[in-house]
């Protein structure tokens, strides 16, 4: 799996969750890798990279242009980004295209849940 991001919607008590993961070789790095699809800063040249990653980075981009514009990454064309809950557990997946699933790791999630619990002293 590749970089997991998570994003507060600005004036929301809701989170949005979202699994990236391009067509990258098993040896690169991970850490920010979505960086240069968001900001859509990817050599279109580069014969490692394919149409589908530069579908994902319009589409990545999008997506924070409607956040910072209008406080969510929903409008126009573009898939609807669900707001993650208790309730529904859904979570964005950028692979070949962008889609609403289901928690990849609901185990991994609770971890993390414990830990900021603990860390925030609630």
């Amino acid at each position: 799996m590749g970089a997991v991001s998570v994003r507060n919607w600005k004036n929301r008590a809701c989170t949005t969750i979202l699994i990236f993961t391009p067509d990258y070789p098993v040896d690169s790095p991970e850490y920010a890798q979505d960086v240069s699809y968001v900001f859509q800063h990817l050599d279109a040249n580069d014969p490692g990279m394919s149409k589908s990653d530069l579908t994902i980075s319009e589409t990545l981009s999008d997506y924070w242009v409607n956040f910072v514009k209008f406080g969510e990454p929903n409008g126009g064309s573009l898939p609807q980004w669900a707001p993650f809950t208790n309730n529904t557990l859904m979570v964005m997946y950028f692979a070949n295209t962008p889609h609403l699933g289901s928690v990849p790791d609901e185990a991994q999630l609770e971890v993390l849940d414990r830990y900021f619990k603990w860390k925030l002293g609630l």
